[in-house]
């Protein structure tokens, strides 16, 4: 009985993967948009644009920066700034010194297509201190917390992405977003859990305080990469940009802490 009922396996197994054939989607050709990642900030060059066209789902994953657009900023006061194209195949500054608080507008003019968009800089937000406390839920010399405690402006808004690693780490692109809706204006203490580290560990901290559109953006791209199988398929995210172009003209003042770990 035991050899009939392996006999009956093996040709179940034969026939199943000789069955086994590549199932390719019809899917619908979508036009290509094009996608605008663009910054203003007060880090060197202090302005940034990268242009490409969005891909169909079976294109092959090259991402090619397009070089034939005339890129410029136009601040509030109308001092306009011409982007020029470096090696990279990105739009920079020559020379640009951003001014906080005021509004900025993205213009690009791209064979027949104009596309404009604004966001204002936001002034930077000093970190004050950074300490690190022992995990009481770890027994590992890998058990610091960190806590970042910033100087929160009064009467502003403000939007925040944190980003922590070891300096001898790559950025792998961690971060965790938050506002100031707990406590707006005064020293406010940040915890962070999402990492943890060692005594002795050099550690870079850097905050950045974002315009509210960058803020939404990078929420929306959060909220979809901790998507499950029940979420139900993403629309494009929030931006500042034309409805007909996908990305952001992303506008934010950062401030560093580079610290060895200690408690």
């Amino acid at each position: 009985m035991k050899m009939n009922n392996l006999i009956t396996f093996t040709v179940l197994l034969v026939l199943f993967a000789a069955c086994q054939e590549d199932v390719v989607l019809d899917l619908n050709k979508t036009e290509k948009k094009l996608v605008v990642e663009a910054y203003v900030s007060n880090e060197f060059p202090c302005a940034n644009v990268s242009l490409s066209y969005s891909l169909d789902f079976y294109d092959e994953v090259i991402q090619e920066k397009l070089d034939n657009a005339t890129v410029n900023l136009t601040d509030e006061n109308g001092q306009v700034t011409v982007l020029d194209l470096n090696n990279a195949r990105e739009f920079v500054p020559v020379s640009f010194i951003p001014n906080f608080g005021l509004n900025y507008t993205l213009n690009i003019s791209l064979g027949d297509q104009i596309i404009q968009s604004q966001a204002t800089l936001p002034f930077p937000v000093p970190i004050v201190d950074v300490s690190f406390v022992p995990n009481p839920f770890y027994s590992s010399p890998d058990s610091l917390n960190l806590y970042v405690t910033l100087a929160d402006q009064i009467d502003r808004d403000n939007f925040f992405r944190l980003k922590v690693r070891r300096l001898s780490e790559e950025d792998s692109g961690e971060y965790s977003l938050f506002d100031d809706s707990f406590g707006n204006g005064g020293l406010v203490t940040l915890p962070v859990y999402f990492r943890n580290f060692s005594a002795g560990d050099t550690v870079v901290v850097e905050l950045f305080n974002l315009s509210e559109e960058a803020f939404n953006y990078y929420a929306w791209l959060s909220e979809n990469d901790r998507a499950t199988l029940n979420t139900i398929a993403p629309g494009n995210p929030t931006s500042n940009v034309p409805e007909n172009v996908l990305g952001c003209f992303i506008a934010y003042a950062v401030d560093r802490d580079t610290v060895i770990a200690r408690f």
